[in-house]
């Protein structure tokens, strides 16, 4: 076993070009890449598999999308095989070398596959031979990909929506409404960064036909309730529920329940008429606060959300059963919603809530 480091002249990128010499086949594990190191630049013929993460909401697949394209054209020139893979939960760095279907060495190590990773900043690792040891971590590191082989066409999707949601690579942005990894499986639901994995996702209508919402009124509360005109059954603490006005038809805010469902008493009925309808209320987090202030200010109907939604994936539902929204013709004060078309409009949402 040795130490791996970038101190006294000898850094990362060296001692990888030299695995990288002495292998046919390179496996390489690094959450962060950016082409500032030419690593893969001059090799011709091997075998490369490029693991790395493309975290959905984050301005980082901006830069991976642009790192991909560059590979794919590399790997034209040089004759590389290449394969791109994704696992988000990835943090570790690793590089494996193999050839003639033995291993050449492994290293396991702080640096990602940056000029700062490789070259600049203090990073420390081991490189070893033992063979069962890298047949175990060769082991690991591949079956915790969650999304194999990229494709060129799916990049070309992935530029495509990159170039639909108008985002720019060389603006430094935080947390944006892109979600990657959607396309490379439809039925993949890819949460908002608020809601757990398990949780369910409801459209809300906010007013009446005799009483519509205003255009005036703004979703301002942090701590924001919601009625209901009968006990609201299948919600839990954590659902997501996105509201829309009756009347304007645009979507107002996205809440995120954080306690269970309370009934009115006959005293509060007596006191706010409103109540003797809507006897039923929740209380939620509103997680578009900025977004819910200027609502009005955009175009986020329900019917233009549908028609984007299914011109992107006209396979998919609108809600648990159907492709319409029609309960809410027929006064349902919810509806369950496909979490796919949920998460299509929580992304836009999300888009202008700053």
């Amino acid at each position: 076993m040795e130490i791996v480091h970038n101190l006294n002249g000898y850094s990362h990128e060296e001692v990888l070009s030299y695995l990288l010499d002495e292998s046919t086949e390179f496996i390489c594990c690094s959450p962060f890449l950016n082409k500032s190191v030419d690593l893969f630049e001059t090799v011709q013929g091997k075998r490369i598999h490029l693991i790395t993460t493309l975290k959905p909401n984050k301005a980082e697949q901006l830069e991976k999308v642009d790192y991909f394209n560059y590979l794919f054209v590399i790997a034209k020139r040089n004759s590389l095989d290449l394969r791109i893979s994704i696992d988000n939960r990835l943090h570790g760095k690793v590089y494996i070398g193999k050839s003639g279907g033995t291993y050449v060495r492994a290293i396991v190590t702080s640096a990602n596959l940056t000029s700062a990773g490789m070259k600049d900043n203090h990073e420390w690792g081991i490189s070893f031979d033992d063979y069962d040891s890298i047949v175990e971590l060769e082991k690991q590191v591949l079956s915790s990909i969650e999304y194999r082989d990229i494709t060129e066409e799916d990049l070309r999707c992935f530029q495509k929506e990159i170039k639909r949601k108008n985002y720019d690579v060389m603006k430094p942005l935080g947390n944006i409404a892109l979600q990657l990894v959607r396309l490379l499986d439809n039925k993949a639901i890819v949460p908002p960064v608020f809601a757990s994995r398990n949780c369910t996702y409801w459209l809300k209508p906010l007013g009446s036909k005799e009483f519509p919402y205003s255009p005036n009124e703004v979703m301002d509360k942090e701590n924001t309730r919601l009625d209901f005109a009968k006990c609201p059954k299948g919600v839990s603490q954590g659902d997501v529920f996105i509201c829309y006005g009756v009347g304007v038809r645009k979507v107002l805010s996205v809440i995120k329940i954080t306690d269970g469902p309370r009934q009115a008493t006959k005293k509060e009925k007596r006191e706010n008429r409103h109540l003797e309808r809507w006897d039923w209320c929740m209380y939620g987090e509103n997680m578009t606060l900025k977004y819910g202030c200027k609502w009005n200010n955009y175009n986020l109907t329900l019917h233009n959300l549908e028609q984007d939604f299914l011109s992107h994936y006209p396979k998919e539902m609108l809600t648990t059963k159907s492709q319409s929204l029609g309960a809410l013709r027929y006064h349902s004060d919810k509806v369950r919603l496909n979490p796919n078309f949920a998460c299509f409009i929580i992304s836009e949402i999300m888009d202008r809530n700053s």
